[in-house]
């Protein structure tokens, strides 16, 4: 059903595509909350930075030992 919805691009008001949106909405949310969470739990969350792209510094990482 989900991509069927998706597939439906006509009219001024797309309902279709919201119907798609809240179909996925909670998997995704569900999914970067046990992300961050798993990253808090090993240590490696402050390790990662986003400003204008994804960086990770392997110094930062306190898997490895490597408290700053």
């Amino acid at each position: 059903m989900s991509k069927k919805s998706k597939s439906g691009k006509v009219g001024l008001f797309n309902f279709r595509d919201k119907l798609w949106w809240t179909t996925t909405a909670g998997d995704y949310t569900n999914r970067m909350v046990i992300l961050i969470a798993k990253m808090l739990h090993d240590g490696c969350f402050e390790a990662c930075t986003y400003k204008g792209g994804f960086k990770y510094d392997m110094r930062k990482d306190k898997r490895f030992g490597n408290d700053p």
